[in-house]
């Protein structure tokens, strides 16, 4: 039961040690915001069955989830937990598939964020938070990422991949997003203007997303109107502008 609609709702998306989980530390500490993560929807799976939460066990539950209750479900149960509590702020993290993000958009006064830092830095910060279960090498920190940025696995209709943005940059009312998808990736514009109505800007007539060299994004930053682009594959960086 539904006992309260929060006034705003933030929910988080990031890569592995992005810096997520200390924004929301910061919303809830100083700002009273009340936290809940997806994932929780998750560990309370596995530990009803009597399991220890592992990051296997984590993917295999949580796409069982999802087929089984659709896309959404864990979205969706996550802000029921937030309604429970009675208040007015809010913030839902872990958000992992194109369906929890989808359910959340129709939520009033709901807005996405995303945190995002390079590799490296990521890799020294899991260092030092020295847990057992962490990669120990740069090299295996990179595969367990590969494998975290696929929670949420395909559709159940096993159409490709929902949620793919491999780098994210803000400017003004604009997201620059390169994606995963297909054998290239993707360098994408989309119009946040209304968080409630993102929609993918085109010219006028409409042109086709500029192919991206390498799927293999390693981070992506701007300067006016250029693109910068690195590719972690071939240790390259393209560079993305104007035509003129």
């Amino acid at each position: 039961m539904i006992k309260n609609q929060p006034k705003i709702i933030l929910g988080f998306v990031g890569k592995l040690c992005a810096g997520k989980g200390a924004a929301i530390s910061y919303l809830v500490e100083k700002h009273g915001f009340y936290a809940s993560s997806c994932s929780d929807r998750i560990r309370e799976s596995i530990r009803g069955e009597g399991l220890e939460v592992t990051r296997e066990r984590l993917l295999e539950f949580g796409g069982k989830l999802r087929e089984k209750f659709g896309p959404e479900a864990l979205a969706k149960l996550t802000w029921e937990k937030i309604s429970q509590e009675e208040v007015n702020k809010g913030v839902v993290d872990s958000i992992r598939a194109k369906g929890e993000a989808e359910f959340l958009k129709t939520l009033p006064n709901f807005y996405l964020i995303a945190i995002d830092s390079d590799q490296k830095t990521r890799f020294e910060r899991m260092k030092a938070r020295k847990r057992e279960s962490d990669p120990t090498t740069f090299e295996e920190f990179q595969k367990t990422e590969e494998a975290d940025m696929n929670i949420g696995g395909r559709d159940i209709d096993d159409s490709p991949k929902a949620w793919s943005a491999n780098a994210i940059v803000m400017r003004s009312n604009f997201a620059f997003i390169v994606t995963r998808d297909g054998p290239n990736s993707e360098f994408q514009v989309w119009n946040i203007t209304d968080p409630t109505n993102i929609t993918l800007h085109n010219d006028d007539p409409p042109q086709q997303p500029l192919n991206v060299i390498q799927a293999s994004t390693g981070g992506m930053d701007c300067d006016g109107n250029l693109f910068y682009i690195a590719q972690r594959s071939n240790d390259a960086l393209q560079i993305v502008g104007p035509a003129d």
